[in-house]
């Protein structure tokens, strides 16, 4: 199981080099999650937290919010977002 820093930065290389960031728009209650150029900004950064199961979350401090996949769909695919509990939905597998 990979070892994380105790922050990381989610980059795209599909979209010409854009990070994972946690923005101030609203869907409901929760933040949606969207990607921007910008580097070196608070908001890009996530603590990622090991899970008992092996699985991770990825904590969001600026926004005190957890990404997870949620049930919202635009076109077949599923929206990320953000929200403050922590549940089993906001887990992650890292598969390499």
């Amino acid at each position: 199981m990979p070892v994380l820093p105790p922050k990381i930065r989610l980059f795209s290389v599909q979209h010409n080099g854009v990070f994972v960031f946690v923005s101030n728009d609203m869907e409901g209650a929760d933040h949606v999650v969207e990607g921007h150029p910008s580097r070196d900004e608070d908001r890009n950064a996530f603590t990622p937290r090991r899970q008992p199961d092996g699985s991770f979350t990825f904590f969001h401090p600026s926004t005190r919010t957890f990404m997870f996949v949620s049930n919202d769909k635009r076109g077949n695919d599923f929206v990320i977002e953000a929200h403050g509990p922590d549940e089993l939905r906001n887990r992650f597998q890292i598969r390499l």
